[in-house]
């Protein structure tokens, strides 16, 4: 409806507004198509797609006042809205089916949560159910590779099929390297790196025959540089960037994106314990030049970003959401 509504009060204002409307919205003139005497002159189109909010509703008011009419800026906001309403379908994920590994509590939850929220059906690969509803749920202790068999067809099994694979689930452990526990090491390894590769073959195999899907790994700040009493979890985080390249080589060109997400500090989840020291938390803070921590909430936006159409010609690359910690 928004579509059809956008092209004919589209049509309507374009037509109607031209040589007395640009002014109160501040749209240049533009010359497209032939030179000359035959030239026509269009708006920029994209100025209006940035308005949002009150910017809409103020700049709908000023054309009104403009045109002398009420309904002729009723008319265009209607049309900017439909406008911005097919733009968002960009982010959009109605009916897609995603299987999010990891979240059942902090950053995993808020992501499978947002993509819910965003029209996903969602089903969460954890130890404990996450505390929505609205969420499946897949017991399985990700780090064994046991449990991890055979999980994407049981996801296929729920859904009907896998369109993304968000492999959230995370676990850490920090002592001085000397004396790091070598199987901390091996079940860190197994969890952040192992089974993202394993969980990515496993979907990868369902993608390549609809030619279409997204993939994104979770890797860390950590994953460019070597962190502070987290060598297993450093390691690894390094490993997950080179592992996404690795990948879309091979998988670019039959539709599928794979990308990662490089979160910094955030005061939910693994971050928390170290956020909350009285020695070191004070010492991050002052290191980020945002001044705060990340909330959990502002994960979500990237992350609905890689999983959806938006993300279309991105691949292979590892967005990082850190509050600017990585600029300093």
């Amino acid at each position: 409806m928004w579509s059809q509504i956008g092209t004919v009060s589209g049509g309507l204002i374009w037509g109607r507004f031209v040589g007395r409307c640009w002014g109160p919205l501040g749209i240049e003139r533009r010359r497209w198509g032939r030179s000359g005497s035959g030239s026509r002159q269009r708006p920029a189109s994209t100025r209006l797609l940035a308005a949002e909010g009150k910017e809409l509703l103020a700049a709908a008011h000023r054309v009104s006042d403009a045109c002398g009419s009420a309904g002729d800026g009723a008319i265009l906001l209607v049309a900017l809205m439909a406008l911005m309403q097919n733009n968002s379908r960009l982010f959009d994920l109605t009916g897609k089916r995603v299987l999010i590994s990891g979240g059942s509590r902090g950053l995993g939850f808020a992501i499978a949560q947002g993509f819910a929220e965003a029209g996903a059906r969602v089903v969460v690969a954890s130890r404990s159910p996450p505390p929505d509803p609205k969420l499946f749920h897949l017991p399985v202790d990700l780090a064994d590779a046991g449990q991890r068999t055979g999980l994407v067809d049981k996801t296929v099994g729920l859904l009907g099929g896998i369109d993304v694979l968000f492999h959230a689930a995370g676990d850490q452990h920090r002592d001085n390297a000397e004396r790091f526990p070598m199987d901390r090491w091996r079940s860190m390894i197994e969890l952040h790196l192992t089974a993202a590769m394993d969980l990515s073959q496993q979907a990868a195999r369902h993608m390549l025959e609809q030619k279409w899907g997204k993939i994104v790994l979770m890797s860390s700040i950590v994953g460019f540089q070597g962190g502070l009493r987290v060598p297993a979890y450093s390691a690894a985080k390094h490993a997950v960037i080179g592992l996404v390249q690795s990948l879309c080589n091979e998988w670019a060109g039959h539709g599928i994106n794979v990308n990662a997400l490089a979160p910094g500090y955030f005061a939910t989840g693994l971050g928390e314990a170290v956020l909350n020291d009285p020695v070191r938390g004070p010492q991050i803070l002052l290191r980020i030049p945002a001044g705060r921590a990340g909330r959990h909430d502002e994960l979500i936006g990237p992350a609905l970003f890689l999983a959806s159409d938006a993300s279309e010609y991105m691949h292979g690359q590892t967005l990082v959401i850190d509050g600017g910690w990585l600029a300093r």
